[in-house]
């Protein structure tokens, strides 16, 4: 459980991040397919872990044996993660948006 939760914290916001980064940039530059492939990398990442997020939430609400002053703190943590996550998912959708626009594909 706690590696999960250091992969949810860590890694995969990373790596949603940084896809968006060169999806974004290759965007920039017009290289469209490079762009959509690390964008839709983006996207799922963050769905899947915004839906880890959403179970951890649910079992936090669900649990009662924890100390209330470490509960609250793992819980601010998943709702910050999770407000990040949101964030560079509706990048990603706009950026996927626009070369969608650009290239006229759906």
């Amino acid at each position: 459980p706690g590696s999960k939760f250091v992969m949810l914290q860590r890694y995969l916001p990373s790596l949603a991040r940084l896809c968006y980064k060169h999806g974004s940039h290759f965007a920039k530059i017009e290289n469209y397919n490079n762009a959509n492939d690390a964008l839709h990398i983006a996207l799922k990442t963050t769905d899947n872990c915004l839906r880890e997020v959403r179970l951890a939430l649910e079992k936090e609400a669900v649990a009662s044996g924890q100390d209330c002053k470490a509960r609250g703190m793992h819980l601010q943590v998943l709702h910050n993660l999770e407000a990040n996550l949101v964030v560079v998912s509706i990048e990603s959708f706009y950026v996927l948006s626009f070369i969608c626009q650009s290239t006229g594909k759906k």
